[in-house]
């Protein structure tokens, strides 16, 4: 009798252990975010010191990711009707073709992407953080 209740008990805790090597569930893309700051580094090429600037344009904005590729974009309350394609794959975001962008951060409740652009003059690296 000892010993079917040490192999009820031994087989209820197994059952109850999660296997410590299952990996977390990957991060979406997928569902709305708020864009909470925008941050941009100005680096000129001759050699004068970079600027940083914090700014409040477009914060609150929502980016809303869905399954069919398609993102809207909601300005103060206001959604954007256009057709707005995206595809994400390993870190890059394209958004309509044209705007790639490298996502730097891919939590449950953050996101954060970073473009840089290049002229004769500097560079540009803007930086959007979201939340949700």
């Amino acid at each position: 009798m000892k010993m079917i209740i040490l192999l009820v008990g031994s087989g209820f805790l197994f059952a109850s252990c999660s296997k410590a090597g299952d990996p977390p569930a990957p991060a979406s893309l997928l569902g709305t975010w708020t864009r909470s700051v925008q941050v941009t580094l100005y680096s000129p090429k001759n050699g004068g010191n970079s600027v940083t600037t914090t700014s409040q344009i477009g914060i609150g904005q929502t980016f809303t990711f869905a399954a069919d590729g398609y993102l809207t974009i909601t300005r103060d309350g206001v959604p954007d009707n256009r057709k707005i394609s995206y595809t994400y794959s390993g870190s890059t975001l394209t958004i309509n073709t044209s705007t790639v962008v490298t996502v730097v951060e891919l939590s449950a409740k953050r996101l954060v992407y970073a473009m840089t652009l290049d002229s004769p003059q500097e560079t540009v690296t803007t930086t959007d953080t979201f939340t949700r």
